[in-house]
């Protein structure tokens, strides 16, 4: 069976936090973070620790090809 889940990038490019709050009711669906910026790489990892994830089927992390700052 497969599973389809949604980028936070598609739902709202920049505001992962904003997208988990939209993605919630659709759980258990896959999830993935899309932090494609250096600057939602930072924003994610400072957030990481108090982000509720449970709820989904699955989480991935879709990072920066390319990181210059870190």
């Amino acid at each position: 069976m497969e599973t389809v889940g949604f980028s936070t990038g598609a739902i709202a490019k920049g505001d992962f936090e904003r997208a988990i709050k939209m993605l919630r009711p659709f759980a258990p669906m896959p999830i993935e973070l899309s932090v494609l910026r250096e600057s939602e790489l930072v924003a994610l990892l400072t957030r990481a620790h108090s982000l509720d994830l449970r709820a989904f089927g699955s989480v991935t992390v879709h990072a920066p090809c390319k990181i210059e700052t870190l």
